[in-house]
């Protein structure tokens, strides 16, 4: 009977220390250069802001974004879940894969490298008909569904997509509602897999601030503030709702 007594006190210690431990969170990101650089100010991208928010609510148990890069496309995303790609965080090695199952939080990044690859900038304001680009952008939503499955099927946590802006509209406003297409497109299939989507289209469209003067196609510090704030907002209202 003492030794049921004292099983049962230790389960009741553990079942409390599982309800009440402060719980810290495993940040990753994923994708392309807008995950991890400001080309205005290097260190102040939305992501590191982000980490800085929650380190500075103690809530931040690591922050990984070693697997975001340059110029990369949704389907080398795709490819490095699939060959389970590794990197060195704090002298360990780390699979993509495993860090997406620690995961509490991932925000991810992409699709703009895509689609400004099928448009041709030099012949932006050339073209009559940009009526050929809706397919492309359908051709690039199902690699975006592809890839939400992939995320989905391994990290069961909180997934917040960052969606996309018009880059180009000092060269061609025409192009507007191509992207809008796009994004709505983003957007639909991020809620299909449970996927947060930080909608920036129209408030990137109305400040033309948020575009950086020094590196074209990019947001500018005010542009990253603005991601930031949305991005706080989503993680407060939902996995820091109780906090």
């Amino acid at each position: 009977m003492k030794k049921l007594i004292l099983i049962l006190i230790v389960i009741s210690i553990f079942i409390i220390y599982i309800l009440t431990v402060d719980r810290k969170i495993y940040y990753l990101t994923l994708g392309d250069e807008l995950s991890i650089i400001n080309y205005d100010n290097n260190d102040d991208s939305a992501s590191a802001k982000l980490s800085n928010y929650l380190s500075g609510k103690n809530k931040l148990e690591v922050f990984i974004n070693n697997f975001s890069r340059e110029n990369y496309h949704i389907t080398d995303v795709i490819n490095d879940i699939n060959n389970n790609t590794k990197t060195n965080h704090n002298n360990k090695d780390i699979s993509i894969k495993n860090a997406l199952i620690k995961a509490d939080l991932l925000t991810i990044s992409i699709g703009m490298n895509d689609i400004t690859a099928m448009i041709n900038i030099k012949n932006i304001n050339t073209s009559d008909s940009y009526e050929f680009l809706y397919n492309d952008i359908d051709k690039i939503s199902d690699d975006l569904d592809q890839l939400l499955y992939l995320l989905r099927k391994y990290c069961k946590e909180n997934i917040i997509l960052i969606g996309l802006y018009y880059p180009f509209n000092e060269q061609n406003q025409e192009l507007t509602n191509i992207f809008l297409y796009a994004n709505n497109k983003f957007k639909t299939i991020s809620e299909q897999y449970n996927i947060n989507y930080i909608d920036i289209y129209h408030q990137f469209l109305e400040n033309e601030n948020y575009l950086s003067s020094k590196k074209l196609l990019y947001p500018s510090s005010d542009g990253y503030n603005a991601i930031y704030d949305q991005l706080v907002v989503t993680i407060n209202n939902t996995m820091l709702k109780n906090s």
